[in-house]
């Protein structure tokens, strides 16, 4: 009579062995990977107001531009978004902070701080975070009268580029806020200039 033996325990045990092995990792990389996707930016959710200011097209300085209202949500950094506008004509352009006013810009001597954008009523010129409750402007830098177009229209123009941007008075103007970490859009719409 043959004695019992343990010759196959041992392959059952270390195929056994393996198989945990292979699972703790697995759950391990898949963590990591869900950790990862976790980290990435996302765009604040914010509901916004926009409209259009025009104070005077007179000749005399004037703040002109577009204004934005926070009326809930995340609050954001000036410093973090994008304001993109596209006129009537298609033409499209996309503002930052580091974005210049032009030397020869039609706003009164320093509500702009040499910037397209500003928070309305904040005592500092670095104060740029908007939170529910808080407005910003993001201002034109001038505006004429088009006898071409036959109306006034805003423009938009930086000092180091080329390429104008216009709000055509009466004409729908695109615009929209962008979060510059992740690239979404914050909001977007359109507006008419009257």
């Amino acid at each position: 009579m043959k004695g019992m033996t343990s010759d196959a325990v041992s392959p059952v045990v270390g195929v056994m062995l393996m198989l945990v092995v292979t699972i703790i990792i697995a759950a391990v990389v898949s963590s990591f990977a869900g950790g990862m996707a976790g980290d990435a930016k996302k765009a604040p959710q914010a509901t916004l107001v926009v409209s259009p200011v025009i104070q005077s097209l007179e000749g005399t300085p004037a703040a002109n531009g577009i204004l934005v209202v926070h009326n809930g949500g995340d609050a954001f950094s000036l410093d973090n978004i994008e304001f993109m506008i596209e006129d009537f004509n298609g033409a499209t352009r996309t503002f930052t902070t580091s974005d210049k006013l032009p030397a020869l810009n039609r706003l009164p001597a320093g509500i702009s701080n040499n910037g397209y954008f500003r928070k309305i009523g904040n005592t500092s010129p670095t104060d740029c975070m908007i939170a529910p409750g808080d407005k910003f402007m993001f201002y034109a830098d001038n505006y004429t009268y088009s006898s071409w177009f036959g109306g006034y229209e805003l423009l938009w123009q930086p000092n180091d580029v080329a390429n104008k941007v216009y709000g055509y008075f009466n004409k729908v103007t695109a615009w929209a806020i962008i979060d510059k970490r992740s690239g979404d859009t914050i909001a977007k719409g359109e507006l008419v200039f009257k």
